[in-house]
């Protein structure tokens, strides 16, 4: 079951995107679900928390489907362990920090100590999951960088603070500020992605219990990188992350280093 869900491209890809219930949710079903897709320099964000019983009672399998462009994109089906089911509490979550906006998903589950939330001037959670204030802390660390420090430098920060995070718990994320995605995993459940690579066929599709979508790649010649918590088609070689690394996605393909 994915999730998580993101993409990275150099060029604006067409996606239609959509949530499902299905069967499997009858053991625990989600608390929320929400994405996020990035478009000329900005982000849009739509997540809600979610009545399933009421979605349920409609006897609907798959909800309305979202259509946009763009180049990256990220998405994520909460399964609550910290916090009350509540908008605020539903990823991705996002911030500003020196003029852009970064936003970030998490899956896992985090043993935050109130000494690391209470340590943070800048970035403070407005929810109450772990998830969010893992991401503060991490917001935290590459905003004491300053304006000047840029690339290597902050994938540097993201790392550490992941990995120091990852002892306490669960701590898969998508991170990225538009430009640049950010992903670690931590060794709990699964985390993979693939790169597709031209030519390509005029629609990719890719789905699982819980996500569907669709990408129209008419007339692209640069890769494009899927991510997802779960294998979402059989036909695309999928790699699995490596523990406790960081993988920084760039234009649609991963790079070792960005300046």
């Amino acid at each position: 079951m994915a999730q998580l869900v993101g993409m990275n491209a150099k060029d604006d890809i067409d996606v239609k995107f959509s949530f499902k219930v299905a069967s499997s949710f009858d053991e625990k079903t989600p608390d929320g679900w929400g994405y996020a897709f990035f478009k000329n320099n900005e982000w849009q964000i739509f997540k809600q928390s979610i009545d399933m019983e009421k979605i349920l009672r409609i006897d609907t399998k798959t909800l309305t489907p979202h259509r946009f462009s763009g180049n990256s994109f990220i998405a994520h089906v909460r399964i609550a362990s910290h916090g009350v089911v509540s908008y605020d509490n539903t990823h991705p979550f996002d911030r500003e920090l020196f003029d852009k906006i970064w936003v970030f998903a998490h899956h896992g589950r985090l043993r935050i100590y109130r000494h690391i939330i209470d340590s943070q001037e800048v970035f403070k959670p407005t929810g109450d999951t772990d998830s969010e204030a893992a991401f503060c802390s991490i917001m935290e660390d590459i905003h004491s960088l300053g304006r000047k420090d840029q690339g290597k430098e902050i994938a540097k920060v993201i790392e550490k603070r992941a990995i120091e995070l990852s002892k306490q718990g669960g701590m898969n994320f998508l991170l990225s500020n538009g430009d640049v995605m950010y992903t670690f995993y931590s060794g709990y459940r699964s985390l993979y992605y693939t790169t597709l690579r031209p030519p390509f066929e005029e629609y990719i599709h890719a789905e699982d219990d819980q996500v569907k979508f669709s990408l129209k790649t008419v007339n692209l010649e640069n890769p494009i990188t899927i991510l997802s918590s779960g294998i979402l088609n059989k036909d695309f070689d999928w790699k699995r992350f490596e523990q406790r690394t960081l993988y920084i996605f760039k234009n649609g393909e991963r790079v070792k280093h960005v300046y």
